[in-house]
């Protein structure tokens, strides 16, 4: 029994100690993982792109104003052709292209006793272009 009692005195002196330090900042108890995640609830791939305008794999087709920018076609390939696209009733969308969030680990302690888990998205969603819908891929089912 005395060693029983000696163990678990220890053990709440060593747990205290891990929690003290967790509050002081020199040792973390939490600790991030990354989840590879889809950013987009429907989204869609993009199979030609030409100057004012996208075309989607579905057969709709986005006319935007001006051409399409060399930063918007790179987000494109970045995120494997595939965007989110969100349209109103009168045929006005948004495009959306896939961006890996930043997982910023400043402040974050040198040693990390991973007892706490929390999960963080990889990817989030960013603007990437908008315009109007093709008449005729707006009536197609």
């Amino acid at each position: 029994m005395n060693k029983f009692l000696s163990f678990s005195v220890k053990a709440c002196a060593v747990a205290l100690g891990v929690v003290v330090l967790e509050l002081l900042g020199l040792v973390g108890i939490h600790d991030i993982r990354l989840v590879q995640n889809d950013p987009f609830v429907n989204g869609v791939q993009i199979t030609r792109i030409e100057d004012h305008q996208i075309e989607f794999a579905d057969g709709r087709v986005l006319k935007i104003s001006g051409p399409v920018e060399p930063e918007i076609q790179s987000a494109i390939r970045a995120s494997g052709d595939r965007v989110g696209l969100d349209v109103d009733d009168q045929g006005y969308a948004i495009m959306f292209v896939r961006r890996k969030l930043t997982n910023c680990q400043l402040g974050r302690p040198a040693i990390v006793i991973p007892l706490i888990m929390h999960e963080r998205a990889t990817y989030g969603k960013a603007f990437g272009a908008c315009g109007e819908m093709e008449k005729s891929a707006l009536d197609r089912p």
